[in-house]
């Protein structure tokens, strides 16, 4: 079972504000491992992707919660 179907199940009870708050907390921890996985990547990757040391900074220094 993926972890968005788990997620309407458990917040299936909660109706939408439930499904809701589910969604907004997974985009949160998404985005949270997007940035770890970033902070791993050497100089030539990031440059690959039009990104700088910089950036990855800025963004690991941005609260978990901000996009």
């Amino acid at each position: 079972m993926s972890a968005l179907s788990l997620g309407r199940l458990v917040a299936r009870p909660l109706g939408r504000l439930g499904a809701r708050s589910f969604d907004y907390l997974q985009e949160i921890w998404c985005l949270e491992r997007e940035r770890r996985a970033l902070q791993g990547l050497d100089d030539g990757a990031l440059k690959d992707i039009g990104l700088s040391r910089a950036d990855v900074e800025g963004e690991l220094a941005k609260p978990f919660w901000r996009r």
